[in-house]
């Protein structure tokens, strides 16, 4: 009990105390949001008084340098043309001259009485080397068949031909039971 009095005792204090001050407020004609925005409005004034002042220079260097880049459109074509018309010139002079020079060496070696000999492509290296290794095992049996066909062709028409037994027993060692008459045919 003696804490529930106690408590009633503080706030009752508290009471007072807040009773005693008194609230004061104060009003005045001056609204700060409108001065906030009203110094807004004057800086941005200024800022377009600057921007306007500035607007003039620079449209004036803006047709310059159009005027300027026009020009340099119709000198870049007029210098395209004639950079194309040196290169041109150029390739034309480097053909006359080896031309010339073919014709020079012609006519010195048609003096001389040699004749002309003309490269029509020039030699190149490859860039892969070429593998003959497989070409070789078959060309060398193809030409091994050949020589053994060739030889037996030789042999057979310049060979020993085998008429008599006797000459089939001592090529092959065999006995000859029997032989049968080949009989030529005549016209």
């Amino acid at each position: 009990m003696k804490q529930v009095e106690q408590h009633i005792a503080d706030t009752r204090a508290t009471l007072d105390r807040a009773t005693r001050t008194n609230a004061t407020e104060q009003a005045s004609d001056i609204n700060p949001l409108r001065q906030s925005l009203d110094g807004d409005l004057a800086r941005a004034r200024m800022t377009q008084k600057v921007l306007l002042a500035r607007v003039a220079p620079l449209s004036s260097q803006i047709e310059e340098f159009r005027r300027e880049i026009a020009s340099l459109e119709r000198s870049t074509a007029a210098y395209t043309d004639l950079v194309r018309e040196v290169r041109t010139l150029e390739e034309n002079y480097q053909l006359y001259s080896r031309k010339w020079e073919e014709s020079r060496i012609a006519d010195a070696l048609d003096r001389q009485k040699i004749a002309n000999v003309t490269v029509v492509e020039q030699p190149e290296i490859p860039s892969e080397p070429v593998h003959r290794s497989r070409i070789l095992p078959i060309g060398t049996f193809l030409l091994g068949f050949c020589l053994i066909l060739f030889a037996a062709v030789l042999t057979g028409l310049h060979g020993q031909e085998l008429h008599t037994p006797h000459a089939i027993f001592e090529a092959s060692g065999i006995q000859v039971l029997a032989t049968v008459p080949e009989t030529r045919r005549q016209r």
